[in-house]
């Protein structure tokens, strides 16, 4: 093969995968796109939404990122996503163990709902209609959209697979996305 063919084959390869990175295929899976952020080194006790004010927290990702690990409800590393892969502003995604000690995958993207762009807007519908995009030839991924479109969530529990998903870890995904949902930082 000569030298065009290889670094055109390598360029397609590269392209693919960084798409991949931003779309819920695993960043270890890839090596490429990531950048991982130590958590915070703050702790809370058992808290509830009723004693944690949103309002304290700003109103973007990192906000709800720090309110969803007051509550509990998320832990670990912080991985950031290639997120203008699927037209947004900013995105995250978490690996840990919830309180049923499942292993979850959680991404977050924030997208800006007054500047949307054709990618971002395509991806929203999508979501919209049937719970899940596609962009190319990829794979679909399921996701939610949160908080008046600000938010769109890709959640992966394998104690909901199956036929006979688990009742905790329905409950520990319904509260997540709840929270997601009615955050209202400042």
């Amino acid at each position: 093969m000569n030298f065009i063919k290889k670094a055109s084959i390598v360029l397609a390869l590269a392209a693919v995968f960084t798409f991949l990175g931003g779309c819920g295929v695993s960043p270890e899976q890839l090596g490429i796109g990531t950048t991982t952020v130590p958590e915070g080194s703050a702790t809370a006790s058992e808290a509830t939404a009723d004693e944690v004010n949103a309002a304290s927290f700003k109103n973007d990702i990192t906000g709800l990122e720090q309110y969803l690990k007051e509550l509990e409800l998320l832990s670990g590393d912080t991985t950031e996503m290639s997120a203008e892969q699927i037209g947004a502003a900013k995105g995250f995604r978490w690996s840990f163990k919830n309180k049923n000690d499942s292993q979850v995958t959680l991404e977050i993207y924030e997208y800006n709902p007054q500047k949307l762009n054709t990618l971002a807007k395509d991806i929203i519908k999508q979501v919209k209609n049937t719970g899940k995009f596609k962009l190319y030839s990829l794979p679909e991924v399921a996701a939610t959209l949160q908080n008046d479109d600000k938010y769109l969530v890709i959640y992966k529990d394998p104690a909901l697979d199956g036929d006979a998903p688990s009742e905790d870890a329905k409950k520990a995904k319904s509260d997540l996305i709840n929270a997601i949902d009615t955050f209202k930082g400042k």
